[in-house]
């Protein structure tokens, strides 16, 4: 990979996240409730969070992964979990920073594989239908009068009858790729927002890697899940420096 052992001497990571999902199935409450006893049990400060979004189930079939709980403890991480549902978030509220996923985020996704897989009746039974690594990024430009393209390897076009527009207010995309080769999924979501009253523009990308299974890999395979979960952090973090333009790494300092 080109961009492997590249570092961001002034990244921005708003926040980053593991997911992972099992295959529909007949809700249980039982486990979800033994998942959360475990959870305070193995996990020092462990408290309830209100979350940001409401609850919804991922597919109209009620028997679909979906979050019930959300937790959080040591300031910066946060856990959703639920029916076959398992997310582990570090999000940058005390502009600590987000370092590396070995220094920020591994151990505590490691811990919470552990206790999700320990809280299922039979784990060897237990299937990941998929596993996904996403982040967010975020940089700042002192100017509201901005051309995308260069910051990012993206251009968007639009011609509109008797408009005239003078300033930049926002731009908000969302794209779907696949690699076939890989058999990996790419989302990349790009906002772009002026303000004014600031004189600054701040763009911001999400970058998504998942992988979908075929009923293959089960949740007793820790080893495996954590590889994969380390593969597609590479993978995010490949599409995210290929998007940036040169103007771009060099206010983020990549080198």
């Amino acid at each position: 990979m080109k961009y492997k052992n590249v570092v961001c001497k002034r990244s921005n990571i708003q926040e980053a996240w593991v997911q992972i999902l099992g295959f529909p199935a007949k809700y249980n409450e039982s486990i979800v409730g033994f998942l959360d006893i475990s959870a305070k049990q193995k996990i020092k400060n462990l408290q309830d969070s209100d979350p940001l979004l409401n609850v919804v189930s991922m597919d109209p079939n009620e028997n679909a992964p979906f979050w019930l709980k959300q937790v959080t403890w040591d300031k910066n991480l946060i856990s959703r979990f639920g029916h076959k549902y398992l997310s582990v978030h570090f999000v940058n509220n005390d502009k600590s920073g987000y370092r590396s996923y070995s220094d920020s985020l591994q151990k505590s996704v490691d811990i919470w594989l552990g206790i999700f897989s320990n809280s299922l009746p039979r784990p060897e039974e237990e299937k990941v239908q998929r596993i996904l690594f996403g982040y967010t990024n975020m940089f700042e430009i002192s100017s509201t009068e901005v051309d995308i393209s260069e910051y990012l390897n993206i251009q968007f076009g639009i011609s509109l009858e008797d408009m005239s527009p003078e300033t930049f207010d926002g731009l908000h995309t969302h794209l779907k790729i696949s690699n076939s080769t890989k058999k990996i999924h790419y989302e990349i979501k790009v906002t772009a927002e002026a303000f004014e009253e600031l004189k600054v523009s701040r763009i911001s990308t999400e970058i998504n890697a998942y992988r979908l299974f075929d009923g293959s890999l089960g949740y007793d395979s820790l080893p495996l899940i954590e590889k994969e979960i380390r593969e597609l952090k590479d993978e995010s973090k490949e599409v995210f420096f290929s998007l940036l333009t040169l103007k771009a790494k060099e206010i983020l300092g990549v080198g």
